[in-house]
């Protein structure tokens, strides 16, 4: 292990002892099944392609509108 990498996983570690009891809810998260949800989300909006669309404008909005707050 590198030297970096041995500073990332201390940086890690830190952060996970901070969180303390909840430590273990991010330990249940399967990175492969996010990939699924994003298919499965995916799937549904091509489903509904003007409420997707709307749904686009409305966050494009939102998030153009963080700037000058």
């Amino acid at each position: 292990m590198s030297p970096q990498e041995a500073t990332a996983w201390q940086v890690g570690a830190d952060a996970s002892e901070v969180l303390g009891p909840e430590s273990s809810v991010f330990a249940q998260v399967d990175p492969v099944d996010f990939g699924g949800s994003v298919l499965s989300v995916l799937g549904r909006a091509a489903g509904h392609p003007d409420e997707f669309g709307s749904a686009c404008l409305r966050f494009g909005a939102a998030v153009a509108g963080a700037g000058p707050a």
